[in-house]
């Protein structure tokens, strides 16, 4: 049980949390309103945006680059890669501004993800799908809030890869990078422009072939700016103390996602974006193997894990179509597992729990 054991009331916490949202993830989609996602969104932001600096591995040095900015001024402590974060930082100097400034990071990155999995409302368990969200990546964000708004960002600008708008796709990709420079490595989510390029107009087409041309490029010079401006280097704590065992993690993934997909066809019978999303749950698998032999690639690969949350809960609801009701059984196992995982080794330092509305730590 390890650190559930020691600090019930704060696992409880993160349960209580996870229940709350499924329940009206469910309901947003039976009612089909989506204003319910805003209310999920603000009571994660609640109980996580206002963690305070004893959550999480980094959330202290987080603290400490908010008073280095409110102190010195963003000029001083921004750089060309998180210009964006360090400014949009630096206008909250009122009493209690760091905490307030981490609620509106924690909901704007909750809320469009809600938002990107409402697009798949038609072919997901939005409630799977939530869960799956939480237990993945509710951590991670405690830790790596920066990053994630950026993951966010890119999640959402996705949309546009699909209705032929790669100018706005690529403009969120703009500004992500503007907050996190490991954002860099998804314009390779362009590769999705294959499975729509008998649709497209002439000058889509002649903004794939340019993509297509640039591609080889960026597959080749984005790893290598990412190691060049010390950004592998930079995260190492993150994994050093991480006791989740990450390898089984990627093990179980790939053994639900062949399961999911070696009977009846179902890949083929998916729409465009439903191919894409497992083709980005791959890639993100593929840079979790990759992770053992190069240090630190899996954070860079959550830019494509993300869709793992849409991917699943696609075949989720595939396989229920066709009888297989167990499946998505299995699916709400590997989410509890993962939350379990996370709690009871406590690699990235989520236990105690603490928040700025309540100053006892549980």
């Amino acid at each position: 049980m390890g650190a559930i054991a020691n600090y019930p009331l704060g696992s409880l916490i993160y349960f209580l949390v996870f229940i709350i949202g499924i329940v009206f993830a469910n309901e947003a989609q039976a009612s089909d309103r989506k204003k319910i996602l805003v209310f999920i969104a603000c009571v994660l932001a609640l109980f996580f945006g206002l963690r305070t600096e004893k959550v999480g591995i980094d959330t202290v040095n987080y603290l400490r680059y908010y008073t280095e900015t409110i102190q010195y001024g963003p000029n001083i402590t921004a750089s060309w890669y998180d210009t964006v974060y360090v400014y949009g930082m630096s206008l909250f100097r009122m009493e209690n501004g760091f905490y307030l400034f981490n609620f509106i990071v924690s909901f704007a990155t909750n809320l469009l993800i809600l938002l990107r999995l409402w697009d798949f409302k038609e072919q997901i368990n939005l409630s799977l799908s939530f869960g799956l969200f939480y237990s993945f990546f509710i951590p991670v964000e405690l830790n790596i809030a920066r990053q994630l708004l950026a993951i966010a960002l890119v999640f959402w600008g996705s949309r546009y890869i699909f209705t032929h708008k790669v100018w706005l796709f690529l403009a969120f990709l703009l500004f992500a990078v503007g907050i996190h420079r490991s954002s860099l490595i998804a314009i390779l989510l362009l590769c999705a422009l294959y499975f729509i390029k008998d649709e497209m107009s002439y000058s889509s087409r002649t903004v794939l072939s340019c993509v297509s041309l640039v591609m080889p490029v960026c597959v080749i010079a984005a790893p290598i700016i990412l190691i060049n401006t010390g950004y592998l280097t930079d995260y190492a704590k993150y994994f050093e103390s991480n006791d989740i065992k990450i390898g089984l993690m990627t093990i179980l993934k790939l053994l639900v996602l062949f399961i999911g997909l070696s009977k009846h066809k179902l890949f083929q019978r998916f729409d465009v974006q439903g191919k894409a999303t497992v083709i980005f749950t791959i890639v993100g698998l593929a840079i979790s193997i990759i992770g053992y032999l190069f240090d630190y690639m899996e954070r860079i690969g959550y830019f494509f894990s993300i869709f793992d949350v849409v991917s699943l809960s696609y075949l989720a609801r595939a396989q229920k179509d066709i009888g297989n009701a167990e499946y998505e059984r299995m699916i709400w196992l590997l989410s509890l597992y993962v939350l379990f995982t996370a709690l009871s080794g406590n690699g990235q330092g989520i236990l105690p729990y603490e928040s700025l509305w309540f100053h006892f730590t549980v």
